[in-house]
């Protein structure tokens, strides 16, 4: 559906707003709900070859939407009419709760990062490694040594 939710809205409307409120890391507004906003850089068979590589059926109505292509609009439809508003993130969430924790409940704050990429089962391990690592007294960081460490 990427992009074709603009082909809906008739051509007298000259500017959609749309609110994104996104629960990504990145906010890659291709991949959040705000898709059907956006246009679809993806090859045109990168679906089908997921499914395949997990030998998956796909539904009829899927094959339908394969077989009538990606007739969604181009890059310079979506910057004359579209306007994407940031109402909330992920980033903007830890901002806040740094800020909670900091203030109301006095605690120590290591924010390492509101972007990481890789596969999350290693993320996860390395992270909890880090945070038992900080627990046990064993690592230690100082700030100097590690800018990402809030000391406010």
């Amino acid at each position: 559906m990427s992009g074709k939710l603009l082909n809906f809205i008739p051509d007298h409307v000259p500017l959609v707003t749309v609110f994104v409120l996104s629960d990504v890391l990145g906010d890659p507004l291709d991949v959040i709900a705000s898709g059907p906003t956006t246009p679809n850089k993806d090859h045109p068979n990168a679906a089908k070859c997921i499914l395949q590589k997990y030998h998956v059926d796909p539904h009829p109505d899927v094959l339908d939407v394969w077989n009538e292509g990606n007739n969604g609009l181009d890059e310079v439809s979506f910057q004359n009419r579209i306007e994407h508003v940031w109402v909330g993130n992920l980033r903007m969430a830890l901002d806040l709760t740094c800020v909670l924790l900091k203030k109301a409940f006095k605690c120590c704050v290591v924010r390492m990062s509101s972007v990481i990429e890789g596969e999350a089962s290693f993320i996860g391990r390395m992270l909890g490694n880090i945070v038992t690592e900080l627990i046990l007294g064993s690592l230690c960081m100082p700030s100097e040594l590690a800018p990402w460490i809030d000391d406010d």
